[in-house]
């Protein structure tokens, strides 16, 4: 009897799943050595636990040696929100329409025209709503459903998300100013703002998507690869010093935070607090800056257990 060929679709679904949860039960059970497997296959380099120099390999001991609880919560885009209360920014909190534990509470009809939803236990679980009236809910439902059975971070080897509780928020639509959106990311070490990612390219638009590095006078720096080839800049943006003092105050308990804002005009919205931006492979930098970026981050003693930023403020 002649057999049946499996379809394509089939296999590279599971083929898929079976990579899901090889990544899962490597990343649960045997976490060192899927880190350092990991880190490989991004860099091309080998992880030495023992010999870390660059940033990096710094980010990537943290990940195993420093696993502050707090993180978790500030990583959570709506436990955090109380943390920037506590630090005396509230002000700055993008406006919050709703809290649901499943995407089957959601009422469109209470969300004003523009709205965004995101699940807040992981990155780019974002769904945006320009037009209430053509929004597909029923596929978003379907999407956000997706996203909350998933426990982000397994896959990239970042501990901290699975101590996030899986929900979903509504938010106001920051409108982008002239079909783009600027993105201020201000990269912090031992509690002391360093430098700013200043980006355009988060959503469509008009003009060239780029993204440039600054001192925090507003000088250029020149620290991503290929940066030097563009001449133009960006203009100093209205809210720097209040940036620079907000990230300074929320990043006080941590050995490193990238802390990200939104300015619209004169507007200056708080985005969200990121402990290991790209997984912790910053493969945009310049491999000098890299190195220099890694001496500067002192590392702390290792904890497991809050003993370091939990406490740092009491």
């Amino acid at each position: 009897m002649k057999s049946r060929a499996v379809p394509r679709s089939i296999v590279s679904k599971a083929l898929a799943l079976t990579k899901k949860f090889r990544d899962q039960i490597a990343m649960r059970w045997f976490p060192v050595s899927y880190a350092k497997i990991y880190y490989r296959a991004r860099t091309g380099k080998r992880l030495n636990y023992r010999n870390v120099q660059n940033l990096n390999e710094k980010l990537f001991w943290l990940e195993r040696h420093w696993r502050d609880p707090l993180i978790s919560t500030c990583t959570d885009k709506y436990a955090v929100r109380q943390y920037v209360e506590d630090c005396g920014f509230g002000s700055l909190l993008n406006e919050l329409y709703g809290v649901y534990d499943d995407a089957s509470e959601v009422d469109v009809c209470a969300l004003p025209n523009k709205f965004v939803l995101k699940c807040t236990h992981g990155c780019k679980y974002n769904i945006f709503c320009v037009e209430k009236h053509h929004f597909d809910m029923e596929a978003a439902r379907e999407r956000l459903n997706t996203w909350m059975g998933r426990t982000y971070g397994l896959g990239s080897a970042e501990w901290h998300y699975s101590g996030i509780k899986p929900r979903i928020i509504a938010e106001r639509y920051i409108e982008p100013y002239d079909g783009r959106l600027m993105q201020f990311q201000l990269y912090c070490f031992n509690g002391k703002p360093t430098f700013f990612l200043a980006r355009n390219d988060l959503t469509g638009g008009l003009g060239h998507a780029i993204r440039l590095s600054y001192d925090l006078d507003w000088k250029r720096l020149f620290y991503r690869k290929g940066e030097e080839a563009v001449a133009d800049g960006y203009e100093q943006p209205h809210n720097l010093r209040r940036m620079i003092e907000c990230a300074r105050e929320l990043g006080r308990p941590f050995p490193h935070v990238r802390v990200d804002f939104f300015e619209v005009g004169q507007a200056l919205t708080l985005g969200e607090l990121t402990f290991s931006t790209s997984a912790n492979v910053l493969s945009t930098l310049q491999d000098d800056v890299l190195e220099r970026l890694g001496r500067e981050l002192r590392l702390p003693r290792r904890s497991w257990n809050g003993g370091g930023g939990a406490n740092a403020r009491r």
